[in-house]
């Protein structure tokens, strides 16, 4: 009967240490979920910045119109489309440079995407 008194602690040390060990895998679950969360929404922001320039220089070669602030705002939103357009020199003469560019900004950091392409000029 006095062999139970020597282990009366160690169900307590256990369930403290097995307490501690549960906690300690819940915090590194929660914030590798946290840092897979954000990086998601990097990529769809990267995604979406690379949607909206290859929409836009499709508008511009095929309907020689860009698309509205507007429906850019509707089809991806949190995304900032800006166009630039040059004369094509040396061997591109007679083509215009097209270069759009795509921003869109997740918390702190900002995603910019920019895509160009070489189009007749508009008739």
């Amino acid at each position: 009967m006095n062999n139970n008194r020597k282990y009366r602690g160690i169900l307590a040390v256990e369930v403290i240490t097995s307490l501690f060990l549960l906690i300690l895998l819940t915090a590194a679950l929660a914030t590798a979920t946290r840092f897979y969360g954000y990086y998601n929404r990097l990529q769809l922001a990267r995604q979406q910045c690379l949607a909206a320039s290859q929409a836009q220089l499709d508008s511009i070669m095929i309907q020689k119109t860009l698309l509205s602030q507007q429906d850019i705002k509707r089809l991806w939103p949190g995304v900032k489309c800006t166009v630039e357009k040059q004369p094509g020199q040396g061997q591109w003469k007679g083509l215009d440079l097209y270069t759009v560019t795509a921003t869109a900004k997740i918390r702190t950091r900002s995603i910019s995407i920019q895509m160009k392409r070489y189009i007749q000029h508009g008739e």
